[in-house]
């Protein structure tokens, strides 16, 4: 239901888009451009995707469907005139910039302001809201939305679709930061078996949420995030569309390989000796092992044998692990964790050039291989090691139930300056709730986060 509602927007946004098309073709006597007209449409419906503006929940808070707006017909406005410039030039002459600011103006300010919020309005109120265990200042600040309060997920059997509000609240064992992660985890696990088969966008609060640093979330209460998970089983088409864009992706990457290759070749060789490019084993999706391929950043070259270890970077993750094993947890106040470095900042055995690499991520281009491989994929959580596998906590082994990744949620929500069961948090979330947005949300922002001076290795 949910989603056939979001349906009906997007069709919406397509009707309007061609009637105000042809009015305005009309009103300013000016010739039908089938591409310019196509190509804006397919703009608008791809980058309001991006912006989750087929989220019914966004009606929720109207002011970041507000702050959404200036920034959806900005980009939509640069994308266009760039587009039309290097592909559509022969059509230049009779196109009418007028007639282009009229369209953008009227379709994605006029329109998304008043007849789509109100077909929102229209759609959301048709739509069921429970809530467990809510705290009353909540409910009173969604004063027109009627929201059924429940005791326990057993309410729902036969309720097939709704949204639900859930806020977390820690179990008796629940004493440090660390067992915070791992109850929160089994609670979000318990709704999705209570949930299966139905219909249902899930909410949790914790005031947690908030060292996650996701930022597309729609919904805030206190000025955190609720963390969002959509319930469904029907996964085939978003794995069969995964698996065909690593394979296209790849193949688009090659030559850009091969080119840079033998410079990158020489600059390594020159610099740290041989290998090059060095295999290291690592764990992927169902616990077995494989070797992933990198360029050479360092000295040290470790983990090319089983049972091989970084004694360094072992006693440094042991250490990360520690400082949320040993954190106080408390239900009503945020507490911090001193070392939030994932990553050593420092090490001697990492050169100028080894630092240049990472931080450009030209380290991870032989990923490429393991991806056409099937070995890896595009989005994902990062492989780990054989060590790593061995100290991380049961509950964040669920991260292998998907494939392991180049890039994944916590590369652009942390990108090294995490907690580490925080970072472990993310990982599994992201294996319970991936989908073609949040793929495309993570694949776009991690070439932002590349150029990110600010990242730490």
């Amino acid at each position: 239901m949910i989603r056939f509602k979001s349906f009906l927007l997007l069709l919406s946004d397509i009707v309007f888009f061609s009637f105000i098309y042809q009015l305005l073709i009309k009103t300013l006597n000016r010739p039908v451009i089938i591409y310019g007209g196509a190509v804006l449409l397919i703009l608008y419906i791809f980058i309001f995707l991006y912006f989750r503006f087929f989220s019914l929940d966004i009606y929720l808070n109207k002011l970041k469907y507000l702050s959404k707006i200036l920034k959806i017909n900005l980009i939509v406005f640069v994308m266009f005139w760039g587009i039309w410039w290097f592909f559509l030039k022969s059509e230049w002459p009779s196109a009418s910039r007028l007639f282009i600011i009229m369209i953008i103006f009227i379709f994605g300010v006029v329109y998304v302001l008043s007849i789509r919020l109100f077909l929102m309005f229209f759609l959301i109120k048709s739509i069921n809201f429970y809530a467990i265990n809510p705290e009353k200042s909540f409910i009173k600040s969604l004063k027109k939305t009627k929201i059924i309060e429940l005791n326990s997920l057993d309410e729902l059997k036969s309720i097939k679709s709704g949204f639900l509000f859930m806020f977390y609240k820690p179990s008796k064992f629940v004493k440090t930061r660390a067992d915070m992660w791992r109850d929160y985890l089994t609670q979000i696990q318990n709704t999705l078996n209570h949930l299966e088969n139905k219909n249902f966008k899930v909410f949790f609060y914790n005031i947690y949420n908030e060292q996650l640093n996701l930022d597309f979330c729609n919904i805030y209460y206190k000025g955190i995030c609720f963390l969002e998970i959509n319930i469904s089983n029907k996964k085939y088409f978003y794995l069969l569309i995964k698996k065909v864009f690593d394979f296209i992706l790849s193949l688009s990457l090659l030559p850009i390989i091969f080119i840079l290759h033998p410079f990158l070749y020489f600059l390594i060789r020159n610099t740290f000796g041989r290998p090059v490019i060095f295999k290291q084993l690592r764990v992927k999706k169902g616990n077995k092992l494989f070797y992933l391929y990198k360029y050479r950043t360092m000295s040290l070259v470790s983990g090319i044998k089983k049972g091989e270890v970084d004694i360094k970077h072992k006693r440094y993750i042991e250490k990360l692990l520690k400082e949320e094993e040993e954190t106080e947890y408390n239900s009503n106040e945020l507490i911090e964790v001193r070392d939030k470095i994932r990553k050593i900042k420092k090490r001697e055995e990492i050169l100028p050039l080894g630092l240049l690499l990472r931080k450009t991520s030209i380290d991870e281009l032989p990923q490429v291989i393991n991806v056409l491989k099937s070995e890896m994929s595009f989005v994902g959580p990062r492989p780990i090691l054989e060590y790593e596998y061995d100290l991380y906590p049961d509950w964040s082994k669920k991260r292998l139930l998907v494939n392991q990744g180049i890039t994944g949620l916590w590369q652009i929500c942390g990108r090294g300056k995490m907690p580490l069961h925080t970072s472990l948090f993310i990982d599994v979330y992201y294996s319970l709730n991936s989908n073609l947005w949040l793929d495309a949300y993570i694949f776009f922002n991690t070439i932002k986060s590349v150029f990110n001076v600010s990242s730490v290795f």
